[in-house]
């Protein structure tokens, strides 16, 4: 395992240990890193401070902007420090550590952000399904509950998992293209859920424009027990934070998929490592841009939010 570790990081050393590289990507990382941890602190802080947000869907939004939060805080920290390190020509073995450490901790974040965004959606399909027994069968406690369970098995799992492998041997690749699938998987669970969920909408919605000749003729009015506009606007909002996850992710699965398939033709060309280290390196960081967006997307989607957040901001102006 040191061998294969040694000589991963001398390759990846000897190609791209360059001033210019080094302190391009701290830049890089630092600032995204700073604007992701104040943004995700202040939604947080909001949804904590705000008696009215402490309900299950804000919860949930909570959730994920932690899992953004520590994206900021420490994973891309880690990059920095690693990127330094590599600067400073220290020892391959403690950059190939800093490297292994952040790249398992943002893997983690990013299952716990997609696993998040998996139960929003069932959250706000079960919302639309059971209408007026949604609030007796999704409470505050159960949903706590459920994502202190989902956050302890994603840390403890994927922290055992790659704690055991080798960093670039068959066991590695194994895992990495694991990672990909699993992520494909939940994004086909959210898109289908949505599906659900706006259909259901649309029939709501239908019921109630072209009600029944019996309904019409006795002057009933079609029992509907959800606000339909309100539900489709949150429904709305978070398809469009998911679309936004879509797009920052997609090419960080579909490049550790395809490296991962590739690997066993290509492991000994220089040529291959090169381009592999390039690619991972770029759609890495297009997907930690994600935890930067998102914030940005609740303030703009949500009014409450927005609100809650306006007023954290003038309380922390006046104490200063």
């Amino acid at each position: 395992m040191g061998d294969i570790q040694d000589e991963t990081c001398a390759f990846e050393r000897s190609q791209f240990d360059n001033p210019t590289y080094r302190l391009v990507m701290s830049t890089m990382y630092s600032t995204v890193a700073l604007v992701t941890t104040v943004l995700n602190s202040l939604i947080l802080f909001s949804i904590w401070k705000t008696p009215s947000l402490h309900k299950p869907s804000y919860i949930l939004i909570g959730s994920l902007a932690l899992s953004d939060l520590l994206f900021g805080a420490v994973g891309e920290p880690l990059m920095v420090i690693y990127n330094i390190v590599a600067l400073r020509g220290s020892s391959i073995n403690i950059s190939c550590l800093l490297l292994k450490c952040a790249t398992c901790v943002l893997i983690a974040f990013s299952v716990i952000s997609l696993v998040t965004l998996t139960v929003i959606v069932l959250d706000r399909l079960l919302a639309v399904k059971l209408r007026n027994r949604y609030q007796s069968v999704v409470t505050q406690k159960r949903v706590l509950y459920i994502l202190l369970t989902l956050w302890i098995i994603s840390c403890v799992s994927l922290a055992a998992v790659f704690g055991k492998a080798s960093w670039n041997d068959e066991t590695s690749l194994a895992l990495i293209l694991f990672c990909g699938v699993g992520m494909l998987v939940l994004v086909s669970t959210i898109t289908v859920c949505y599906s659900m969920a706006f259909y259901s909408l649309r029939k709501i919605t239908s019921s109630l424009v072209s009600p029944s000749v019996q309904n019409a003729e006795a002057g009933a009015r079609p029992s509907c027990n959800i606000d339909v506009a309100k539900y489709r606007k949150s429904l709305t909002t978070m398809f469009v934070v998911f679309i936004f996850t879509i797009l920052f992710y997609a090419p960080f699965i579909c490049t550790l998929i395809a490296f991962s398939v590739t690997a066993d033709q290509q492991l000994s060309s220089l040529v291959y490592l090169e381009i592999r280290y390039v690619s991972v390196s770029v759609v890495e960081f297009i997907a930690l841009l994600n935890s930067a967006m998102n914030p940005l997307l609740y303030l703009w989607r949500i009014r409450v939010i927005r609100e809650a957040v306006k007023t954290s901001i003038k309380t922390a102006f006046k104490i200063f």
